[in-house]
């Protein structure tokens, strides 16, 4: 039996998981309709890798694993997909590459932030600088 949904909001399905918003925090439900992880989490994205970021009630962000368990705990102020094993996280104004353990594979860069579409590769990284921060204040350059 699948779940009768008012106003609430169904995320596009990724590696057999669909984020469901209700009551105004996710979830994750199956393609049959079977509420697989309960909704918890302030904020989450789409699988990838066998993770997906979810943001803690301290709007900390973190990876739970397809079982809703945390499998890098909160701790990041951003934190993006995994591709190729790496994912690109922003913390304390420097952004830097974990691998699925959460050990850091690429060094900190100060004052960048990546945009959810940069993924790092080889043999090169991607780095956007659409957004920068300095003395606290978001500036957009080109």
């Amino acid at each position: 039996m699948g779940l009768e949904l008012l106003e609430d909001v169904v995320a596009p399905f990724a590696e057999g998981r669909g984020a469901i918003r209700m009551n105004g925090v996710w979830g994750y439900v199956d393609r049959s309709g079977r509420m697989v992880i309960p909704p918890q989490f302030e904020w989450s994205r789409q699988f990838s890798e066998g993770v997906v970021s979810a943001t803690d009630k301290d709007h900390r962000e973190g990876y739970i694993d397809l079982q809703g368990k945390w499998a890098i705990a909160p701790q990041f102020d951003a934190a993006f997909s995994f591709v190729n094993g790496v994912a690109a996280v922003y913390d304390g104004h420097k952004t830097y590459g974990i691998d699925h353990s959460g050990r850091r594979v690429i060094e900190p860069r100060p004052d960048t932030m990546l945009d959810g579409s940069t993924v790092f590769s080889e043999p090169a990284v991607r780095v956007s600088r659409k957004l920068s921060f300095n003395d606290g204040a978001v500036r957009a350059s080109c």
